[in-house]
């Protein structure tokens, strides 16, 4: 086993964030933390990705939108369960 630094997402109130965490604006969609092991997760996680695009581009909602300079917390939701059985 090896030791090693790796970044970790945080809330505003000092949480570790232990899921992936998703940020959608106007025009963009960012994965913000992706804890290990992300690379068997890649598939689930693109899928996750197009549904949102699919749904950002279908809703056609605000045409004009522009680019977001700054993006407020969003609330995120765990793609796997928090206790598994």
């Amino acid at each position: 086993m090896a030791a090693g630094v790796r970044a970790q997402a945080v809330s505003p109130q000092g949480k570790l964030i232990d899921d992936f965490l998703f940020v959608t604006t106007a025009r963009s969609i960012h994965t913000c933390n992706a804890p290990s092991p992300a690379a068997t997760s890649a598939i689930p996680i693109g899928a996750h990705i197009v549904s949102k695009v699919q749904s950002l581009l279908a809703s056609q909602s605000n045409p004009d939108a522009r680019c977001v300079r700054h993006v407020a917390w969003r609330h995120y939701t765990p793609l796997l369960p928090v206790n598994p059985p």
